[in-house]
């Protein structure tokens, strides 16, 4: 059973750039191993994350996620059964991210453009919402 899990949180402290490097590789590697999929986007101090794949892995590794020190008050907001994955890769998107982290495959600055390009056609409206919800809320202090 192919599962789906969506959760906000934000940071417990303010992130140097080599964390959020140590993030993006980590994640990117443990995923691949757990055939975990997904996307996780980070602006002034907040997570958004979209996590997919099978039941028993996603759900451990979603304890594992919800007890990181690194953040705090995880807001589950997706957690559903899917039949097919909406992020075939995983990636992570921030804003105002150091040019060298852009440079890895997995990250992408955080643009309207660039979230329309990684929020594929079939994934579920939800998911579309809450994205499109964290980018608004993201850039609305930034954008003239």
């Amino acid at each position: 059973m192919m599962k789906a899990l969506g959760y906000y949180s934000s940071a417990s402290k303010e992130f140097e750039e080599n964390e959020l490097e140590e993030i993006i590789e980590t994640s990117a590697h443990n995923n691949k191993v757990l055939d975990v999929t997904g996307m996780l986007m980070y602006a002034d101090g907040c997570f958004f994350q979209i996590i997919e794949g099978p039941a028993c892995e996603l759900d451990t590794l979603y304890e594992k996620i919800k007890h990181d020190h690194r953040h705090k008050g995880i807001i589950t907001v997706i957690d559903e059964e899917v039949e097919n994955r909406s992020f075939p890769d995983w990636s992570m998107g921030g804003l105002r991210l150091d040019p060298d982290i852009l440079d890895q495959k997995e990250v992408f600055e955080l643009t309207r453009m660039a979230l329309a390009d990684k929020l594929p056609d079939t994934a579920p409206q939800k998911v579309k919402i809450f994205m499109k919800s964290f980018y608004n809320a993201s850039v609305r202090d930034i954008e003239v």
